[in-house]
């Protein structure tokens, strides 16, 4: 074996050691960024969820009160 490969298998051999050495964090953070957005993706949908709720709700009083008011004034 000639200096030239093993310079390269020395080269190879220190990217792959380097490679294992930094997998689990990028690991880890891959799954890390992922739980927050679906946090954060959680946490938006129940927001707007509650909001359309509560136009819902909005939209019901009104109705019952002009209905309230229609009953009232025939009477």
């Amino acid at each position: 074996m000639n200096v030239t490969n093993k310079i390269t298998l020395l080269v190879m051999f220190c990217f792959i050691i380097a490679l294992f050495i930094m997998l689990p964090f990028v690991l880890y953070h891959i799954n890390k960024s992922g739980q927050q957005e679906i946090e954060q993706y959680k946490q938006e949908e129940l927001n707007r969820v509650k909001k359309s709720l509560q136009e819902y709700v909005d939209i019901a009083y009104v109705t019952l009160d002009t209905n309230y008011k229609n009953a009232m004034d025939r009477q």
